[in-house]
């Protein structure tokens, strides 16, 4: 199974004396577990019968051919199954993409869709994808690019009443008549990115070397910048965001003295 890696992105202090909160945007992308994709295949073109397991590509297509009534095409969606994400510790969900990229082939553009349903097994079985196509927790109407990458928007919504489930499946295909051939190789499936807000409170801003003690070390930091401007101000040494490392940033060093709260 594949697990989610995080980055952090973006840091934003709010204040500059004493606890400093720091607004943290955090990015989760998450692969899909391992070897659980594939075709959701349609023999008979309007009623999806198997999964075909696979790597390599994921080819999306629908019917559009009857004769007497009768379907004489073949139908075929991509799934994707992902692990859900665990939440950073005191996290906001902000956002919700999924990403990839198509081989350069015919239908590259057109109307699209892409179905959502959380599950708590870490397979894909006949009886879940029936479930998937007939009651997903969560349809979006999409539109692939005409160019091969690309990345889809997915409601939170549905994310925020179901926090605690296993797994998510998402189901990606194209209603029309055209082919879309989706790059399923290692390192180059679609992945899933969460997007979070968290709040971090640095209850010791005047410990500049990091060893939970605010003492020599600190003050060292303090006079090697001694008397120098600082860019942007509130940045390293200039605990008081004046712009320049002087003796009120060393009066904040002997003001906290000791070990960190």
């Amino acid at each position: 199974m594949k697990f989610s890696s995080l980055t952090a992105v973006s840091l934003l202090a709010s204040s500059l004396f004493g606890a400093t909160t720091l607004a943290e945007e955090v990015s989760v992308t998450v692969e899909h577990v391992q070897g659980e994709s594939g075709l959701v295949y349609a023999s008979g073109c309007c009623v999806p019968d198997f999964f075909l397991p696979g790597e390599g590509f994921v080819q999306t297509s629908n019917c559009g051919t009857t004769s007497a009534g009768a379907c004489v095409q073949y139908r075929s969606m991509g799934i994707w199954l992902y692990p859900y994400p665990e939440t950073p510790n005191g996290g906001e969900l902000l956002s919700i993409s999924m990403s990839g990229d198509r081989f350069a082939s015919t239908g590259l553009f057109g109307s699209g869709v892409l179905l959502v349903e959380f599950a708590q097994d870490d397979f894909l079985s006949s009886a879940f994808l029936f479930q998937v196509l007939n009651a997903p927790d969560q349809q979006v109407n999409i539109t692939w690019p005409s160019v091969p990458g690309f990345n889809f928007d997915i409601p939170k919504g549905p994310f925020e009443t179901n926090p605690q489930q296993s797994y998510i499946a998402v189901v990606a295909y194209k209603p029309g008549t055209t082919l879309t051939y989706l790059d399923n190789n290692a390192g180059a499936a679609p992945v899933l990115e969460f997007v979070y807000d968290i709040e971090v409170v640095e209850l010791c801003p005047q410990d500049l070397d990091g060893n939970g003690t605010v003492d020599g070390g600190d003050l060292s930091v303090i006079l090697g910048f001694w008397g120098l401007r600082v860019d942007p101000p509130g940045s390293g040494a200039d605990l008081n965001g004046d712009g320049r490392v002087n003796g009120a940033d060393l009066t904040e060093i002997l003001s906290f003295w000791g070990p960190c709260p």
